[in-house]
């Protein structure tokens, strides 16, 4: 099997197109159906990507996860963007024989993603038509997902059989590239597959904001060498793991809540009296306080938090249903489930 991986919008549909023009056998359609994008959605896609995607639905984001999809896809060259390939279980991860990673610069990137996602169509004169792009540029998802690959990649020998091509050195270098690739690929070069490359659909140009994590992260997959930012990534990873915690707050508002830090930050300020419409919603509901197995005697655990709240230490419960000690966190979802059973036998 051979995988065509990277980050959306970084020329994989294009490495697909000039895959198959060297005679391999590709999965995916060109324009596979999505029933979810409207009308006015697809269009856009088709203008950004007028030439087709060439993917699998599912699996060219999840990865293949089954012993079915491994079956179906094997013997031929796929496309599975890094989050998916992540993901891709190791029976399939083991078929495969070479990877292809087409690299662009986490710049050109967040424009050409903000193009193809970020517009809402607005009511004009003229009818429905895309608002022009007013999302922040953002590299989370990039070092997310690009890190996140490097992280589970780096001790596998993955990057041994993986031909990285840039894309903006794909599109400048035509025959030269196409000629790598044929090499890797061990194929006969096909000297009309650089008719695939339009140098008039290279329009998302590079942008003065930078994040610094990004490039490095980017400049490492050109060298295959990811000594530098394996620990960076990994911070990284982390800190944005604990910004995303949750926990259950039920002792300052006298209600249990499900807190995060920004909803934590909303109910400490009562930013638009969000704290005061909790505790009056909680007072004029049937909201029972009390469960018989509650009994918290157990020992202390702690979480996580980032660091304006700083970590929060916690007793367990003993539950005597469960005849274990849980978290707080456990114990609630418990809660509700018993409560929910006894609203349908009701």
């Amino acid at each position: 099997m051979i995988v065509v991986t990277g980050e959306p919008r970084s020329g994989t549909s294009l490495m697909m197109r000039i895959v198959n023009s060297l005679g391999l056998e590709i999965a995916g359609k060109q324009n596979p159906q999505n029933k979810k994008l409207s009308e006015k959605r697809k269009e856009r896609a088709k203008y950004l990507n007028p030439e087709g995607f060439w993917e699998v639905p599912g699996v060219v984001s999840r990865g293949i996860r089954t012993e079915e999809q491994l079956k179906e896809y094997e013997h031929k060259a796929i496309k599975i963007i890094t989050w998916g390939l992540s993901n891709t279980v190791k029976p399939a991860i083991d078929k495969i024989d070479k990877i292809i990673f087409c690299l662009r610069s986490p710049r050109e990137i967040v424009v050409s993603q903000q193009k193809l996602v970020s517009n809402i169509e607005v009511a004009t004169e003229d009818g429905w038509q895309f608002s022009p792009e007013n999302t922040k540029i953002d590299f989370k998802k990039y070092i997310m997902s690009v890190g996140g690959y490097i992280l589970k990649s780096s001790e596998t020998d993955l990057w041994n059989k993986t031909l990285v091509v840039d894309y903006e050195e794909l599109i400048n270098g035509g025959w030269g590239q196409i000629k790598r690739i044929s090499n890797f690929l061990e194929v006969p070069y096909n000297p009309e597959s650089k008719n695939l490359i339009k140098k008039e659909l290279y329009r998302s140009i590079k942008v003065p904001h930078i994040n610094d994590l990004a490039e490095e992260i980017y400049n490492s997959i050109k060298i295959k060498n990811f000594s530098k930012v394996l620990k960076p990534i990994r911070e990284y990873v982390k800190e944005k793991i604990i910004e995303k915690t949750r926990w259950i707050d039920d002792t300052e508002y006298r209600t249990w809540v499900i807190a995060g830090w920004d909803l934590h930050k909303s109910l400490a300020t009562n930013n638009n009296g969000v704290k005061d419409k909790l505790v009056d919603s909680a007072r004029h509901r049937y909201l029972p306080t009390e469960c018989e197995y509650y009994n918290p005697t157990g020992e202390e655990y702690t979480i996580d938090r980032v660091e304006q709240l700083g970590p929060l230490t916690r007793t367990k419960i003993k539950c005597e249903y469960k005849k274990e000690e849980v978290t707080r966190e456990q114990c609630f979802n418990h809660w509700q489930t018993i409560l929910m059973q006894r609203k349908k036998i009701i």
